[in-house]
């Protein structure tokens, strides 16, 4: 019982870590959007576009958003040319209230892989220090 939610985090941390890299491979021939809208002025949204995964706070909303939804197509994700960004990392701000933060997927990816490693690193730590007390 002890052990049960190291596992059940390491599974987690693993299956983030597979869906951004099929999310990351699967960008470069469509991109996916996942929008959130609870009513405020605002909306949330998650973007995959060409080995990009953005985070998006538009305040365009319109009365037809509904509370949660997926796109999915193969036309570019229109981005300000005047954001800050280097190295595939990019940042907008409009005055409006709008944002937007970008950065590679593989890197994302990557970090959760280390991530995945450092869990599984710690599980095997703590299964040979039962073993050596066992003994």
């Amino acid at each position: 019982m002890k052990h049960r939610q190291p596992v059940f985090r390491i599974l987690i941390a693993f299956s983030l870590c597979a869906f951004l890299i099929l999310l990351w491979i699967r960008s470069y021939w469509a991109i996916d959007t996942l929008s959130y809208h609870d009513g405020s002025p605002s909306s949330l949204s998650i973007s995959s576009d060409h080995g990009t995964l953005s985070v998006q706070r538009s305040t365009r909303v319109t009365a037809s958003d509904r509370t949660l939804r997926y796109w999915h197509g193969h036309d570019p994700i229109e981005t300000d040319p005047n954001g800050q960004g280097i190295g595939g990392f990019h940042h907008y701000s409009a005055s409006s209230g709008s944002w937007t933060y970008s950065a590679p997927t593989w890197i994302i990816a990557g970090a959760m892989a280390l991530y995945v490693a450092h869990l599984l690193r710690r599980r095997r730590q703590a299964n040979d220090e039962e073993q050596t007390l066992v003994r």
